[in-house]
C-alpha cells in the first residue's frame, strides 16, 4: 500500500532532504487519493501526514466524517446495544459496524497527541468518541464468555471481523492492537505534558521526534505474537 510506503521511508528518513522528498511523496498521494477513499488509506497515509510541518485539513475533515457515522447508545437502543460506539460505512455492501473502522482510528489515537492534528480544545471531545470506538473493538474482542460454543484456546485475546463471526482475524486484530497502543501512548504522552492552554499553538514535531508505533523493523506486534 501506497501509503505504508510513504510513512515507512518517512520514519526512517537519515536527513532532511530524504524527510523532505517522503513529505513529497505524501502530499502526493494525498493529492490523489478521493476523499472517500482515504479512510482505506489509513492509518499508514495519516501517520506519514502527522510527519509533516503542515498536516492535511483534509485529515481532520476525514476524522469527522468518521464521528459522524459513529453510532452512539441512543442510535442503538438496548436490542442492538453493542454496536455501540462503533461506525456505520454507508458505502459497504453491509452497513454495520465491523472492524474497519480500526484503520482510521488508529490514526485518531496517534492524532489526538499532536496539537496541530487535533486542537486542544477538540480533544476531549475526541477522547470521549475514541474510547468508545475501544469499547466496540473490545465487543469484538473472543474471551472466556465464549468458551461455551467451544472455541479454540488460541484464538482467545483475537479480535472478529464483525460481532455476527466466531472466529478472529490476524489483520483485525493487530489493526485494533494498534489502535490500542496509540490510545494509549498518547494518553501517557498527554498525562506527561504541562497543562496545555486552548488556542495556544505547538511547534510541528521535528524530524527526530520519535515515529508512531512499530516501525519497518520492528516486530514486537506481530498478530501471531497476541
Amino acid at each position: 500500500q501506497a501509503g505504508a510506503v510513504a510513512w515507512a521511508r518517512r520514519a526512517m528518513a537519515t536527513s532532511p532532504q530524504d524527510a523532505a522528498r517522503a513529505d513529497e511523496i505524501t502530499a502526493a498521494l494525498l493529492a490523489g487519493v478521493p476523499a472517500a477513499q482515504l479512510v482505506s488509506a489509513m492509518p499508514w497515509l495519516g501517520w506519514a501526514d502527522l510527519r509533516r510541518p503542515d498536516p492535511a485539513p483534509l485529515m481532520q475533515e476525514m476524522l469527522n466524517t468518521v464521528w459522524d457515522h459513529q453510532l452512539s447508545p441512543d442510535d442503538t437502543g438496548e436490542a442492538d446495544a453493542d454496536f455501540a460506539g462503533g461506525i456505520v460505512f454507508t458505502s459497504s455492501k453491509n452497513p454495520l459496524p465491523n472492524w474497519h473502522a480500526a484503520r482510521p482510528l488508529a490514526f485518531a489515537a496517534t492524532a489526538l497527541r499532536y496539537e496541530q492534528a487535533v486542537p486542544v480544545a477538540r480533544r476531549p471531545r475526541e477522547l470521549v468518541r475514541l474510547l468508545s470506538a475501544l469499547r466496540f473493538f473490545r465487543q469484538l474482542q473472543i474471551d472466556d464468555s465464549a468458551k461455551w460454543r467451544g472455541v479454540d484456546e488460541a484464538d482467545l485475546g483475537g479480535v472478529r471481523t464483525a460481532t455476527w463471526e466466531t472466529r478472529p482475524s490476524d489483520e483485525a486484530t493487530a489493526m485494533t492492537l494498534l489502535c490500542l497502543v496509540e490510545t494509549i501512548r498518547s494518553l501517557d504522552a498527554l498525562s506527561a505534558a504541562p497543562p496545555a492552554v486552548p488556542g495556544a499553538t505547538t511547534p510541528p514535531p521535528a524530524p527526530t521526534t520519535p515515529p508512531p508505533p512499530h516501525t519497518p523493523a520492528d516486530r514486537r506486534s506481530r498478530p501471531q505474537d497476541r
